[in-house]
């Protein structure tokens, strides 16, 4: 019978590679990059989806991950939905995502990246 080693990690050992499971992904770093250029304000789905290319129903798949994940939070206005970042992500998490968000892009069309390609 084999034993588990699960106890022998650290919690905030298991918390970091969980964020960088959540992280792992270009369009989950895109979608989050935009939801933080909307401000206070959010984002709209539609806003994201601008310079993404993915059909609707693949981008709503990380959308569900991520809110699944509480990284983001989305709210009704009216008659559209924005999207946050969760308020309520601990600090040191919080302080992770902002830090990878930081990272000027620059795009460079000799470095893109087939997306498709990424996710096999």
């Amino acid at each position: 019978m084999a034993f588990s080693k699960a106890n022998q990690f650290l919690p905030q050992e298991y918390h970091f590679a969980l964020m960088g499971k959540i992280l792992s992904h270009p369009v989950r770093i895109r979608i989050l990059r935009k939801i933080l250029e909307g401000g206070a304000e959010g984002a709209t789905f539609n806003q994201i989806n601008t310079g993404i290319p993915l059909d609707d129903s693949t981008l709503s798949h990380h959308f569900e991950y991520l809110r699944k994940m509480k990284i983001i939070t989305s709210s009704d206005f009216k008659r559209t939905t924005k999207h946050f970042i969760n308020p309520e992500l601990d600090f040191t998490l919080y302080r992770i995502v902002q830090l990878i968000l930081s990272v000027p892009v620059v795009p460079d069309e000799d470095e893109a990246y087939d997306l498709h390609l990424l996710s096999k």
